[in-house]
């Protein structure tokens, strides 16, 4: 055991503080780094959540999903247009819904799962494609457009809203008159009726020709029932009729005064528009307007030179799945078999073949490339003598006729939205675009119909 000599050398005053400082130097160094590592740690957040708020409110919404030579589509332009899309869909939705209502009718499951489906969260990416290739169109249209010498200007933006809501500062517009009407004559020759070979309507029996034989045969033959009661006019109001007096009494219609639409009522109105509305913005809404403004000047320039009339061919086919059943329809056909019961029995393309597959009139650039140039290429009257190859299967031929004839008005319209694309892929071939699939994680679902 120490003796009491080193017990009190063991406990000497001057080698306990040593001690002490000693462990209270340690413990200063671990509070040190415990401060650091909690400065650090608290720096750490903070720059997380600094990084996180620049990445979801600054770098997000302005990251570029598309580019056409210095003009960008970010992703909240792009977000802005979908929601946009949305809300045009809910809102046609609505107005279907009020006008079935309005009826007394119930809309048709048909029609509502319609706008249900696009306005799903599966159909969402179906949707954003689409709004992402309009999007870089209008791009593409505003090039072009530049190039042709066409602009669009504020004023006429302004213009263009203020009709929409109905405000016309300068008077209500003299209406113009509309374009001459495209009309084909529905004129079938002789030979074509044969060829056609339609069955004929039965004709009824009897013919009533004159009122006087229906009022001999009674009551029994549903003789219509006339009153006397006298019409008024809807200005009119009646308030008594009789059989002894069936002259109306009418009451004085009240003069209404027209209530003068303002500015300010127009702005009230235009602003109403955005209120609450966290969809989309008045900026965006004007600019959609300026695209709509340049695409119809551009259409109506090259609408301009489009013919009033075409190069036409009337025709009529058989589509099956193979080359061999379509060897096998011609040889049945070269065998005297009646086309029309043939089409009914074979033919895949079930929009027509109960009508004998009949195409109608159709000018150069509406059908598949490969059946249009057998088509324009055959003789009137005859049927193909080789099965006709396309994307769909293959096809016999019949034309019934070929001829120049005027456009009609949707020949026309089909004929400037031909045109249209067109311009459009040749603008595009003088640009640089970059396009990518980016956009597919930002397609946003909202607003749904529950919203508005």
């Amino acid at each position: 055991m120490p003796n009491q000599e080193e017990k009190k050398e063991n406990t000497h005053p001057l080698l306990l503080n040593k001690e002490r400082k000693s462990r209270h130097e340690k413990e200063m160094k671990q509070m040190k780094w415990l401060k650091i590592g909690g400065i650090t740690v608290f720096a750490i957040v903070i720059l997380v959540l600094v990084f996180g708020a620049f990445y979801e409110y600054q770098y997000l919404p302005n990251k570029t999903i598309a580019k056409v030579q210095d003009k960008k589509i970010t992703v909240k332009e792009f977000q802005e247009a979908v929601r946009y899309q949305r809300v045009n869909l809910i809102s046609n939705y609505n107005y279907m819904a009020q006008l079935y209502q309005s009826f007394g009718m119930q809309m048709d499951e048909e029609t509502k799962s319609q706008y249900e489906t696009q306005l799903s969260e599966p159909y969402a990416g179906i949707l954003g494609q689409q709004v992402y290739n309009t999007m870089v169109n209008q791009l593409i249209l505003e090039y072009g457009a530049k190039a042709a010498g066409i602009t669009v200007s504020d004023a006429e933006v302004d213009n263009e809203i203020q009709s929409m809501w109905g405000y016309y500062p300068n008077g209500t517009p003299t209406p113009r008159p509309s374009e001459t009407p495209f009309a084909n004559t529905p004129t079938v020759s002789e030979e074509q009726l044969k060829l056609l070979n339609y069955t004929e309507t039965p004709t009824p029996t009897t013919e009533i020709t004159d009122l006087t034989s229906l009022k001999e045969s009674g009551p029994e033959a549903n003789t219509p029932v006339v009153t006397d009661t006298p019409t008024l006019s809807p200005t009119a109001t009646q308030t008594e009729v009789s059989s002894e007096s069936p002259t109306p009494v009418l009451s004085p219609t009240p003069s209404l005064t027209p209530t003068t639409y303002t500015e300010e009522m127009f702005q009230n109105n235009f602003n109403r528009q955005f209120e609450n509305n966290p969809y989309y913005s008045k900026e965006f809404f004007r600019k959609q307007v300026y695209y709509q403004l340049l695409e119809q000047k551009v259409r109506d320039m090259l609408a301009k030179d489009i013919e009033p009339e075409a190069e036409m061919v009337w025709a009529r086919h058989i589509l099956v799945s193979t080359e061999d059943e379509a060897k096998k329809v011609i040889e049945r056909l070269n065998n005297g078999e009646d086309w029309n019961a043939l089409a009914a029995e074979v033919s895949t393309d079930t929009s027509n073949n109960t009508k004998g597959g009949d195409l109608g009139w159709f000018m150069k650039g509406v059908m598949d490339p490969d059946f249009e140039k057998a088509a324009f290429e055959q003789e009137v009257g005859t049927y193909s003598k080789e099965p006709v190859k396309t994307q769909y299967g293959y096809h016999v031929i019949q034309v019934v006729g070929h001829e120049v004839r005027p456009l009609t008005s949707t020949d026309r319209s089909n004929a400037i939205d031909r045109a249209y694309k067109n311009w459009l892929e040749n603008a595009k071939s003088n640009l640089k675009i970059e396009t990518g699939s980016d956009w597919v994680d930002f397609v946003p679902v909202e607003p749904t119909l529950s919203d508005l």
